[in-house]
């Protein structure tokens, strides 16, 4: 027992907030099976106890309490005999909320049992069955506070001022003193900072930023960018990186880097684009082909604990809004010194990779490099080189031929890709244009052109090839990964495909093999885009670990994000690593210390890229919104995206989405058949894939909704 409790003390000791068991094993230097044994029992009592808690599949978390008193208070319960779970506070606009916690269902806790606790808190909790009907469930201890700061309107009383929150599940407003308002006046948006929380009251805060007058346009998008915790960066940080930026490229930054600036090189992006982090040299020989991935070296510039490291670590990723991005690092380097912009020497990492004349790779090697790019070319005129464009060919004649040789390698690439069960699910992204003054113009569906499916294959591989050449050498790494769908979902798949008519012969252990059949199969029915649909919605969501698992989606047994060290941490992290390993620094010390940071970096970088996409989400639907507000009363024709208990989601041609709620539909006795996504009723369906017409209800900005009703002439006819 004294062993265990020594044991307990130098696990709580460990100097990282988040941990593994293979981190504790290597900080105590243990690494027999009784060792291991020992650790996963004294983890499981620390979770019993309250001390620490699992954030994610055998990561843990030390629980800390700031506030002196509520610790105080905390450590006199007595946990014996109790349910106890941890998990997340999902709160509800009418006061209630429910506790969500893996391996557990969502319990629900009503609002005189929450205890001060609020939506988004890590909490700690007492399931209660005795004389219920249903589970509930009792705060017991907020382990951590999940909101420090909120955007919401701001209105102001006598002397007071309050905001409403924006995130509806955030059921408390924040209390703001006249003296903490910063000038703020009524219907301002404003960023809000929660300074105390306080037993039965409202907490209290103090007001950041204003952000502006609600209902403007680039004021609720710098409102959807700041509710998902991305701010503005530290002007110091900003000063540096323009510093760095005026300097430039200097003789001692290439000094021991191979040289590539004879070589031909171009990038290929969007026409917008900016930020050209990756560039493409590739050379065809006797035996196959020579493909040079070309990244830019972010990480000479962004050094670790640097003020620009510490402020792209808060984001862990660029955000992309419409006519507009949030970059992780500054513009001087992302869109200037990082660029690889076109006739500028600029540092990068380059992957080249050895190809049979079949596309199988046949070597390759990591270099610290430097490049200077021939063109800046963008997707759409390469598009037209490949079809012909006697014009474009004639200008960028010195790269005709490489072009060419691309496309070929490219074709070989997503062949072998293809084979080995890779799954592809197609594009349904949309475009949404803007003028000066944030107003939609149109949307249109995304132009997913041939050239875009080249660079695709080109970073897949280099990515592949570097995940695989470090978990070979079993260094400390970041993985990309993406995990087999779960049994339940995979079930209810298999049912809907059946119903769809697709008969490819199923079982309960599908791979990617056989997704890819059903898609096959799919793309000549009426069902093609909707099987897409559900088929994703089946999936895990890829994530970031520092344990290889391989990625299903595209059959590859070793994958990470080593492409895109501008807009993504994961990918600078890496980058670190490998220029580590470069330079034989790779000792047993740093081996140590990386293993704590790339779990760190894991974590936070799943968080902040999940925050990023919902961000992007909720700005498209907003924009959407905004351009359905004047169309009320039009009709139009799209197909039922998505079929609930509530009713049916219709997607127009333009990607713009709206519900048709159960009391609008046409028909008698209709009910909701769960697991066949379908709604029937006498002598009518409504199912996933149908085209149907429509009638534009209402468009809502504030809630970012748009509500469809049936055209009854279409109905009829």
């Amino acid at each position: 027992m004294a062993f265990r409790n020594e044991l307990e003390n130098k696990i709580l000791s460990y100097p990282k907030e988040v941990f593994t068991e293979r981190l504790i094993l290597n900080y105590l230097n243990m690494n027999s099976a009784f060792d291991k044994e020992q650790v996963n029992i004294v983890i499981k009592g620390l979770i019993k106890k309250g001390k620490i808690f699992e954030v994610d599949r055998k990561k843990y978390k030390k629980i800390s309490i700031n506030n002196r008193k509520a610790t105080k208070k905390a450590k006199n319960i007595n946990l014996a005999n109790k349910d106890i779970i941890t998990g997340t506070l999902r709160g509800n606009p009418n006061g209630y909320a429910f506790v969500i916690s893996d391996g557990n269902d969502d319990l629900f806790i009503p609002h005189k049992s929450l205890g001060g606790a609020m939506h988004g808190d890590t909490v700690m909790v007492e399931r209660l069955t005795k004389g219920l009907e249903k589970p509930e469930g009792k705060v017991l201890r907020v382990i951590e506070r999940g909101i420090s700061s909120l955007v919401g309107t701001f209105y102001m009383e006598k002397g007071y001022g309050f905001v409403v929150p924006d995130i509806k599940e955030y059921y408390n407003d924040v209390f703001v003193p006249a003296r903490l308002s910063k000038g703020a006046s009524t219907g301002d948006k404003v960023v809000v900072e929660i300074t105390e929380y306080i037993k039965n009251k409202n907490p209290e805060g103090k007001i950041l930023e204003i952000l502006g007058k609600s209902g403007n346009h680039k004021t609720d998008a710098m409102s959807i960018i700041r509710s998902y915790g991305f701010f503005e960066t530290d002007h110091n940080a900003e000063i540096y990186a323009d510093r760095l930026n005026r300097i430039g490229v200097t003789e001692s930054d290439i000094k021991g880097r191979v040289d590539y600036t004879n070589l031909l090189t171009i990038t290929i992006d969007g026409d917008d684009a900016k930020d050209f982090d990756d560039a493409i040299s590739l050379e065809k020989n006797g035996k196959g082909y020579t493909l040079y991935v070309h990244i830019a070296d972010v990480s000479h510039y962004v050094t670790m604990g640097s003020i620009i490291d510490d402020e792209a670590f808060k984001r862990c990723t660029s955000v992309y809004f419409p006519n507009e991005v949030f970059p992780m690092i500054p513009e001087a380097l992302s869109n200037g010194l990082c660029s690889l912009q076109e006739g500028k020497k600029r540092l990068t990492l380059t992957a080249k990779i050895s190809l049979s004349s079949g596309g199988k790779v046949m070597a390759y090697e990591l270099n610290k490099s430097y490049v200077k790019s021939n063109h800046r070319m963008t997707y759409n005129d390469v598009t037209k080189i490949l079809n012909g464009d006697k014009e474009l060919i004639d200008k960028y004649s010195d790269v005709y031929d490489m072009l060419v040789n691309m496309r070929e390698v490219a074709k070989l690439l997503h062949d072998r890709k293809h084979s080995r069960g890779a799954i592809d699910f197609g594009n349904n992204e949309c475009k949404i244009i803007l003028d000066k003054k944030y107003n939609v113009v149109d949307i249109v569906p995304y132009d997913y052109t041939e050239s875009n499916g080249i660079i695709e294959e080109f970073m897949i591989l280099a990515n592949e090839v570097v995940a695989e050449y470090f978990a070979r050498m079993e260094y400390p790494f970041i993985y990309r990964i993406h995990e087999k769908p779960e049994e339940e979902k995979l079930k209810d798949f298999i049912g809907f495909v059946k119903a769809c008519g697709i008969n490819v012969n199923l079982n309960n252990e599908l791979n990617s093999y056989h997704y890819q059949n059903i898609l096959k199969f799919a793309s000549e029915t009426e069902y093609d885009k909707i099987v897409s649909k559900v088929m994703l919605r089946t999936m895990q969501k890829a994530k970031y670990s520092t344990i290889n698992k391989g990625h299903f989606g595209l059959a590859s047994e070793y994958y990470c994000h080593f492409t895109s060290p501008i807009r993504r941490y994961p990918d600078l992290m890496i980058h670190r690593v490998i220029k580590a390993f470069l330079d034989g620094k790779l000792d047993k010390k740093t081996i140590i210390r990386l293993e704590g940071k790339l779990e760190n970096v894991a974590t936070k970088s799943t968080e902040r890229e999940i925050a990023a996409e919902q961000a992007e989400r909720d700005a498209d639907d907003y924009y959407k919104a905004c351009y359905m507000e004047d169309k009320v009363g039009n009709t139009y024709e799209g197909t039922i995206s998505g079929v609930t208990k509530f009713g049916i989601f219709v997607e127009l041609d333009n990607t713009v989405e709206g519900m048709v709620r159960f009391e609008d539909l046409i028909g008698e006795d209709l009910e909701y058949i769960d697991g066949k996504y379908m709604i029937t009723g006498n002598g009518v369906t409504y199912k996933l894939g149908e085209r149907i017409g429509i009638v534009v209800a209402s468009s809502n900005i504030i809630d970012k909704k748009i509500r469809f009703v049936l055209d009854t002439a279409k109905q009829n006819d």
